[in-house]
C-alpha cells in the first residue's frame, strides 16, 4: 500500500502549473462534491475517491476553468461506479450540473480520465488508513468520529496534498484524540 501510495500522490504544487484553476475553486469544487454526495447519499469513501481522481487528473493535465465541474462530476461518477452499489447513472451527474454538461460529456471525460489513469482506480485514501488505524486502535468513538471530520476539512485544501494519506489519516487521529483530551482537561 506504501508503493501504491508514493505512486498515485498528486503533485503537491500541481495547482501552480494550472493556468486557470485556482486553489479557491478547487474548494468550491470539493464542496460542491461534498454536496453531490449528501444529495445521492454516496458513500465518505465515494468523496474521497472522487477527490483523489480530481487531484490526479490536475497534476496530470490542464483544465479550463469551463471544465473543472465536468471533471468534479465525471470524478464523482467514477468514484460512486468503484464504490457504490447502485451508482447514479451518467444522466443523473449530468443533471446535477444543472444541465451544464450532457450525459455524452461526462462520459466523453470518463473515457479520458480512463486512458489518463490507466484505468487504475484503486488508490489509497485517507478514509481507507483511518478505517485501518481505527481497527488496530482502541479510540473511543468520539476520536474516531472527529477523526473522520477532520479528514474531511483536509480534502478541502490543497496544502494538505504534501503528506501522503497514511500520514494525513494519522494526523487526523493524534489531532482527534489531543481535541479530546483538551476538551475532558478543561471540564
Amino acid at each position: 500500500m506504501v508503493y501504491s501510495e508514493a505512486k498515485y500522490q498528486p503533485r503537491k504544487d500541481y495547482l501552480e502549473k494550472q493556468n486557470e484553476i485556482s486553489s479557491t475553486m478547487r474548494v468550491k469544487l470539493i464542496d460542491w462534491l461534498i454536496e453531490v454526495q449528501d444529495e445521492y447519499k454516496l458513500q465518505n469513501e465515494t468523496l474521497h475517491l472522487a477527490v483523489a481522481y480530481v487531484d490526479r487528473f490536475l497534476s496530470e493535465m490542464s483544465v479550463s476553468r469551463p471544465k473543472l465541474q465536468l471533471l468534479g462530476t465525471t470524478s464523482m461518477f467514477l468514484a460512486a461506479k468503484f464504490e457504490e452499489i447502485y451508482p447514479p447513472d451518467a444522466d443523473e451527474f449530468a443533471y446535477v450540473t444543472a444541465d451544464t454538461y450532457a450525459r455524452s460529456e461526462v462520459l466523453l471525460m470518463e473515457r479520458l480520465m480512463l486512458s489518463q489513469f490507466k484505468c487504475t482506480l484503486a488508490v489509497p485514501t485517507t478514509l481507507q488508513f483511518l478505517n485501518i488505524f481505527h481497527k488496530k486502535s482502541n479510540l473511543s468513538e468520539d476520536a474516531k468520529q472527529l477523526s473522520f471530520y477532520l479528514s474531511e476539512l483536509a480534502l478541502l485544501h490543497d496544502v494538505y496534498l504534501q503528506y501522503s494519506p497514511s500520514v494525513r489519516a494519522a494526523a487526523a487521529i493524534s489531532l482527534a484524540v489531543c481535541t479530546l483530551r483538551q476538551a475532558h482537561n478543561c471540564d
